[in-house]
């Protein structure tokens, strides 16, 4: 009789075992393909071009000096580039950047310094969710929650002064939007 009743606690141990197993296989599985799933929508190759057109047309219009000067007047960390922050010789100028930007479905672009000190920070604001900290807020108050997790995956390895974030924002024919993320290099 004994017997009997250790063979049932040692199956129920066992299937204990194997369920605990097997739920932490499900839940380690689960995040894998969520963050996998999330990957997709970063430095995909058509906005990777889409942000080089971008830039590139900045250069041609002439729009690098004004950038320049943008982002050199301040100190901060981050800064959002607009038709509003840039000088424009004419009002076509202006509505073709506009045309652009809209053509090309950009919904927002950064402009991130990319020196030691500037990178260092950055990537501690974003680890830490220090949002109160003055050169953190410059960040918080421009970036979505999907941009930021967007640079916390970044790494930058090229030499460049500044790097340009894009947010594009996607939708398909049935209205259904999606925001895409890369970013590429700027030297003023």
């Amino acid at each position: 009789m004994n017997k009997k009743g250790f063979v049932f606690i040692e199956t129920i141990v066992v299937i204990i075992i194997l369920t605990s197993s097997l739920l932490l296989l499900y839940s380690t599985f689960f995040n894998i393909l969520q963050t996998e799933k999330t990957l997709i929508y970063y430095d995909d190759i058509n906005y990777i071009y889409r942000a080089i057109h971008v830039r590139n047309e900045l250069m041609n219009y002439d729009l690098y000096n004004s950038l320049g000067n943008f982002i050199n007047d301040s100190d901060t960390l981050v800064k959002v580039i607009g038709t509003d922050n840039l000088v424009f010789n004419n009002t076509y100028d202006k509505d073709y950047y506009q045309g652009l930007i809209n053509d090309l479905e950009v919904n927002q672009i950064l402009i991130l310094k990319n020196d030691d000190r500037a990178s260092k920070k950055i990537k501690e604001c974003v680890r830490s969710n220090s949002y109160g900290n003055d050169e953190c807020n410059d960040l918080y108050l421009v970036a979505s929650d999907d941009m930021i997790s967007y640079i916390k995956s970044m790494y930058v390895s090229v030499p460049a002064n500044y790097v340009m974030l894009f947010e594009f924002n996607s939708c398909d024919k049935n209205n259904h939007c999606r925001n895409y993320y890369t970013w590429i290099k700027v030297d003023l």
